[in-house]
């Protein structure tokens, strides 16, 4: 993979236009959690305490809330 799509996909800096969610598995992989479920429990957390804000009807959609 070239350096540059590696340090754009790594450190989460695109423009809006081409910016894509991470899968559960590429945030259980990126985090070290043993599974995606151990993923899956923690978004639900923070979407819970209102720190993201998840489309059910869209795969892979977190957003910051505002």
């Amino acid at each position: 993979m070239h350096d540059k799509s590696r340090s754009s996909r790594s450190s989460g800096r695109r423009s809006p236009s081409t910016t894509r969610c991470p899968t559960l598995r590429e945030i259980a992989e990126q985090t070290r959690l043993g599974s995606t479920s151990s993923v899956h429990y923690h978004l639900r957390r923070l979407e819970e305490k209102g720190i993201i804000v998840r489309e059910s009807w869209q795969p892979s959609s977190i957003h910051l809330a505002r």
